[in-house]
C-alpha cells in the first residue's frame, strides 16, 4: 500500500511539473505571437 500511495505522489509530483510547463509554454507563445504581429504590422506599414 505505501508503493502505491508513492507512485500516486510521483504521479501527482510529474502532473504539477508538467502543468507549470505547459502554462510557462502558453505565456511564451503568446508573447511570441504578440511580437509577430506588431512585427508583421511594422513590416506592412513600411510598404
Amino acid at each position: 500500500m505505501t508503493a502505491w500511495n508513492k507512485g500516486v505522489v510521483h504521479i501527482l509530483v510529474i502532473y504539477k511539473c508538467l502543468s507549470k510547463l505547459l502554462a510557462s509554454a502558453r505565456y511564451y507563445l503568446g508573447l511570441v505571437s504578440i511580437l509577430l504581429d506588431e512585427n508583421k504590422g511594422y513590416l506592412l506599414s513600411e510598404k
